[in-house]
């Protein structure tokens, strides 16, 4: 299988954090043994490779020319790698900044809205065109994703303990008053979470198959 990679770029303001998760697409052996195929069918995973988190003023040039550093060694290796940027607030002009490194056609800007888990507002389904997503389906996705064990994340990793913090802090509510996300507040950050949803939401979008096959892994259904 073609590597396939997809980072999840957070943009940080004046007080916060920018951050990039890198991820890869991986098949994963199965350890039951399948009569019918005569063998152990397997399962897609997510698995979270990388964590950076930048200096709070690093400017936003010098976070654009480390993202396009790290796709050109992807792609030197024949990977494909997809991007989705956090384009609420500075994104528009960290998108120009993208599109100047050579990588509008890889990335997808992403506005992050409110509302809950089916609304998005009309948007391009298209790597360089704006998409708005609500920050339920960013962060439920990401949830499902690591409880079905679609997503995981590789030990050892820099910046995983903070990672792990900041996602303990992050929960979705389901109540009469709609959905509704749960986060750091006050002194906290939630750069890296942000930048993880936004890493599983590009795989899965990119990948749609890969949850229904999850689901019928599951259930032990995939023949």
């Amino acid at each position: 299988m073609k590597p396939y990679y997809f980072i999840g770029l957070d943009l940080g303001q004046r007080r916060d954090h920018s951050a990039l998760v890198i991820a890869e697409r991986r098949m994963i052996a199965g350890r039951a043994w399948n009569p019918v195929l005569g063998g152990y069918p397997g399962s897609v995973r997510l698995e979270v490779q990388r964590v950076e988190r930048f200096a709070i003023g690093t400017e936003y040039v010098t976070v654009v020319r480390r993202v396009a550093e790290i796709v050109r060694k992807l792609q030197a290796r024949g990977a494909v790698v997809r991007i989705a940027m956090d384009a609420t607030g500075v994104g528009v002009a960290v998108w120009e900044l993208m599109k100047a490194e050579g990588l509008g056609g890889i990335t997808t800007p992403v506005t992050v809205i409110g509302g809950g888990i089916r609304d998005r507002a009309v948007g391009g389904e298209s790597a360089g065109q704006f998409v708005s997503v609500s920050k339920v389906e960013l962060f439920y996705g990401l949830m499902v994703g690591m409880e079905q064990d679609r997503t995981a994340l590789s030990a050892g990793m820099p910046f995983l303990q903070d990672l792990l913090d900041e996602l303990r802090l992050i929960g979705v509510e389901f109540g009469s008053g709609g959905t509704k996300v749960t986060g750091a507040k006050g002194e906290r950050h939630d750069d890296l979470a942000f930048a993880a949803a936004l890493a599983q939401w590009a795989g899965t979008r990119s990948f749609p198959g890969d949850v229904a096959r999850a689901e019928k892994v599951a259930q032990g259904r995939l023949l």
